[in-house]
């Protein structure tokens, strides 16, 4: 049974290999052998007959120099001129080197042919061309020598629609686009082309090679000829140099000197920027100079004449670590390198930056130095802050510059509790100004007539730098130029200023630096305000007047600087406890005006009560009081308002007048009867004073 199935399974195979050759046989006798795609028919050879259409007994005449016109409708449908032809009994032709097809076309234009071979067939009146195909149509603007020129394979005209037909690959070229494309489907009098597969088109700039072409690619073609119109689909794709375009559709307008390119969306772009200026040479690839800028947007228009082009509907641009939105965008290539140089970008632009969002109406961007210009109401919002100017500039290094009535406002830090527990004067902070900049290492400054608001303080500066740490927080600040500082209970004066905001601690330089403390004022060389304590520290050359005086009458024109209840010289001086203390330090001298007291010391301690009231005094070190012509010395010195009486002690305390000097173990005098008395085992007199 086995072996019956075996010998069963040879011989059907065999059979099966009969008829598929018999079927192959049969097709390969009944059709014309032709070239393949992308090869010539074979050259005639001298003394040979070139290759027959049909047999021997179909041949009815044989002519050289062939010329037959063909009349449809009592017009001219088409003249064919060729170097030989066979006339077969159904009156076909069979040629061999067409010189020359003549079409006439409905709309009175020719339309020209030639080919190695050719076949006509009469029933349908169709006729076919094979064999280094070159055709040639008339354009609006000019003739047949310099319309559209055709090359391809093999060709079929059907004379019904008087349309060109071709399933291979085709070139079509005029003076300045050449297109390949695989399958054409062409209207003569209408003068429309259809590609269909593989589709690519080079446009010439200004008729030379040299320069890099503009390319599109596409999968269809359809090309109005009449209008100078072609309309890319099926993943159309435009190559310019190395930049790139793609959309669902691309419409080629060669109308005119300015070509315009046509893209609906969506629209993505690639599209290399730098600063070169000399032309692309062919067969040498150039580095990009800096990351390629990537744009998508809804729809686009590209203009070869001015090298723009232009994005519109919700266009978003990403280059380097920064990335565009806007509505519309305007992209300018230099002409030769085929670089972008600059981008406009209007209506609702949002730069996204590293640590923040640019806003405004309008973008300016010169790739060519790296730079940005933002105007139309723009801003600069980072995680924390604000910044608007009339101007915003954006450099390639991470620098940003605003002009023009510049304004920051910084919110208050909400985002740790304890943070806050720190400092409870946390408040918000805004700076007014005429430019600012802002330097890639955290270092924000603005210039012209500044103004730092942050709650009741206010500073005003010529110049003001803030800076800032890897978390987008103020750590510093930094003021010069005629600097004033005021806050509800105080103002200051000086050449410069240096604040931290982590220890809330600002520090007044100036020659001198002046503060008014209700009615206290300070002068001197530095002034140290510390926020949290409260305290004020004046260095070097300190002068100190303490006085009833309102804020009005408190400037700088006073002359007297020594009038009021007391007035103070010295080295260092500070305010502490609420100013209900004052330590003073270094060549004290103190004058209490109202006593007619003068004392000199290295250090002195003034306490006042909620009135501003002197309440207590205490010197130490070289002690001197002076009054009238009366002059006490000692080591400490001390007063109580509840005694009224000013106690000096020494070892010995050294007194003096007109009449001499005396020496004891302490001295006191009564403020209010003005009695200086000397105690001790060596005190011998009681001066009273006059």
């Amino acid at each position: 049974m086995s072996i019956f199935l075996t010998r069963w399974k040879r011989f059907s195979r065999t059979w099966r290999a009969a008829i598929i050759l018999l079927v192959v046989g049969l097709f390969a006798g009944t059709s014309t052998p032709e070239p393949r795609p992308g090869t010539q028919a074979p050259a005639r050879v001298p003394g040979k007959k070139p290759p027959p259409s049909g047999s021997a007994q179909q041949v009815q005449l044989e002519s050289p120099h062939f010329r037959y016109t063909h009349i449809q409708g009592g017009k001219r449908a088409f003249d064919i001129i060729a170097k030989k032809a066979e006339i077969l009994k159904n009156e076909d032709f069979s040629l061999l080197g067409v010189e020359d097809i003549t079409l006439y076309g409905s709309n009175g234009k020719e339309s020209h042919l030639t080919s190695d071979f050719g076949r006509w067939i009469k029933a349908s009146g169709d006729f076919e061309v094979w064999g280094n195909v070159v055709g040639r149509i008339p354009m609006r603007d000019n003739g047949g020598e310099g319309g559209l020129k055709i090359e391809t394979f093999k060709l079929i005209y059907k004379e019904k629609w008087q349309a060109i037909l071709t399933q291979r690959r085709v070139k079509l070229t005029t003076e300045r686009v050449q297109i390949t494309g695989i399958g054409m489907n062409f209207d003569i009098p209408g003068q429309k082309a259809k590609l269909m597969k593989a589709v690519w088109t080079k446009l010439k700039i200004d008729q030379t090679d040299v320069q890099v072409p503009l390319e599109i690619r596409s999968n269809r073609l359809d090309l109005d000829v009449e209008v100078k119109r072609a309309v890319y689909t099926q993943k159309p794709r435009l190559s310019l140099g190395r930049n790139r375009l793609t959309g669902s559709k691309m419409v080629l307008d060669l109308g005119g000197d300015d070509e315009k390119l046509a893209i609906e969306g969506p629209v993505k772009g690639i599209f290399f920027r730098g600063a070169l200026s000399r032309p692309a040479v062919q067969h040498q690839r150039q580095e990009p100079t800096a990351s390629p800028m990537k744009v998508q947007s809804d729809k686009a228009s590209f203009h070869r004449g001015s090298a723009t082009a232009l994005f519109e509907g919700h266009v978003k641009a990403k280059w380097d670590k920064r990335r565009m939105d806007c509505d519309r965008l305007t992209l300018l290539f230099d002409a030769e390198s085929n670089r972008l140089q600059i981008a406009l970008a209007t209506g609702k632009v949002r730069v996204f930056l590293e640590d923040g969002i640019a806003r405004g109406g309008r973008l300016l961007y010169d790739y060519r130095i790296e730079r940005g210009l933002l105007s139309r109401t723009p801003s600069l919002q980072r995680p924390k802050e604000t910044l608007t100017a009339r101007l915003i500039y954006f450099h390639g290094d991470g620098m940003i510059v605003a002009e023009g009535k510049v304004r920051l406002r910084r919110k208050k830090d909400r985002s740790s509790q304890k943070r806050q527990a720190k400092n409870s004067k946390n408040e918000p902070l805004e700076v007014r100004a005429g430019r600012s900049v802002y330097l890639p290492d955290g270092k924000l400054r603005f210039m012209g007539k500044v103004k730092v608001l942050r709650g009741s303080s206010t500073l005003k500066a010529e110049e003001v730098e803030l800076l800032s740490n890897e978390q987008g927080e103020f750590t510093d600040l930094w003021a010069t130029g005629t600097v004033r500082l005021s806050e509800a209970d105080r103002i200051a004066m000086g050449d410069s200023i240096e604040y931290s905001f982590g220890g809330g601690q600002a520090v007044l330089l100036g020659a001198p630096a002046r503060a008014w403390l209700d009615d206290d004022y300070i002068e001197a060389a530095a002034l140290t305000f510390s926020r949290k304590a409260g305290d004020v520290t004046a260095e070097k050359d300190v002068v100190l007047r303490m006085e009833r005086r309102g804020k009005e009458a408190a400037g700088l024109g006073v002359s007297d600087r020594m009038s009021g209840p007391i007035a103070a010289t010295c080295q260092q001086a500070i305010f502490s406890e609420g100013r209900s203390r004052l330590d003073l330090s270094g060549d004290v001298e103190v004058i209490l005006k109202n006593e007619q007291l003068r004392l000199r010391c290295q250090r002195l301690e003034l306490y006042v009560d909620e009135d501003q009231r002197l309440s207590r005094l205490e010197a130490w070190k070289d002690v001197v009081i002076q009054q009238e012509t009366s002059e006490v010395k000692g080591s400490h010195a001390k007063y109580e308002r509840a005694r009224q009486h000013l106690v000096i002690t020494g070892t010995p305390v050294q007194m003096r007048r007109e009449g001499g000097t005396s020496e004891g173990d302490k001295a006191s005098l009564d403020l209010a009867t003005r009695q200086l008395k000397l105690f001790g085992e060596r005190a011998q007199t009681i001066l009273q004073s006059p």
